[in-house]
């Protein structure tokens, strides 16, 4: 891993995030690149939105610049760059991830309400659907010297994805996390034991040597079963083949159990 891809809004959501990728990066040996988007309606004469968005950029590039200069003397062995973007922000994602040799990206969210966006919301949703690439969801309250383990909540069947798995091994040991796999089986599962054995053998060639678990329950609500399952110190771990996995945890009536997992960061790994 070489490249932390980081969007920032200033705000103090996105300097948690930045914490996060800092430390990470500090561990992983990578590197840190800030992307700043900024954004007009496009209304009003040709002339005017154009010294607006001369304005925006010379205010993004200053506060930007600041930025970098402010975390690169408290951590000096890390290299941290930025781009500002005239852009919405999640297409400038998108452009920068396809353009760009990055490996993973880190970004904050707003709590529970944030990771329901994440993952439902029209802006952020194109991110997940478009960018190949894993992505870090950071709630604001999170605080990353607290988490131990990572929960990797999937079903039975066989690894689809060598790279998100090799990504979760290469993740886990530099930062010094426990990974625990958590699936779920509903009642009359017939061939809950060929498929955990399935799973097993998959999982015993890619992390070889690896210390993991492997958690199972019986549940017929799954989504119940993953919230309840997710503890503070842990970072909950989903791939993006499970989309009405995540259509059926972010509803109304999981909003609640949702709520209490708001400092609990979200790594999406693709399939």
């Amino acid at each position: 891993m070489r490249k932390i891809l980081v969007p920032t809004d200033f705000s103090a959501c996105a300097n948690n995030a930045l914490d996060y990728a800092i430390f990470m990066a500090s561990k992983l040996q990578a590197e840190i690149v800030l992307l700043s988007a900024f954004h007009i309606p496009t209304s009003g004469s040709a002339t005017i939105v154009v010294n607006i968005q001369e304005d925006m950029r010379k205010e993004t590039d200053e506060e930007l610049n600041q930025l970098i200069e402010k975390k690169s003397n408290e951590h000096p062995a890390i290299k941290i760059s930025g781009i500002s973007d005239y852009n919405i922000p999640s297409n400038s994602i998108i452009r920068q991830v396809t353009n760009n040799d990055y490996d993973f990206i880190v970004l904050g969210t707003t709590g529970a309400s944030g990771i329901k966006e994440m993952f439902l919301g029209s802006t952020t949703s194109n991110i997940i659907d478009k960018v190949k690439i894993p992505i870090l969801a950071v709630p604001e309250d999170s605080d990353f010297t607290l988490i131990d383990t990572v929960l990797m909540a999937c079903n039975l069947e066989g690894i689809k994805s060598v790279d998100s798995m090799n990504f979760l091994k290469l993740f886990a040991t530099n930062l010094g996390l426990e990974v625990k796999f958590f699936n779920v089986y509903r009642d009359g599962d017939t061939d809950f034991d060929a498929r955990l054995a399935k799973k097993k053998e998959s999982l015993k060639i890619i992390f070889d040597s690896f210390k993991y678990e492997i958690d199972t329950i019986k549940s017929n609500d799954i989504e119940d079963a993953v919230l309840n399952a997710v503890k503070q110190n842990q970072l909950l771990s989903v791939v993006t083949r499970e989309r009405r996995f995540f259509d059926k945890m972010f509803n109304p009536s999981m909003s609640k159990k949702l709520a209490k997992h708001s400092k609990s960061p979200i790594l999406i790994l693709h399939e």
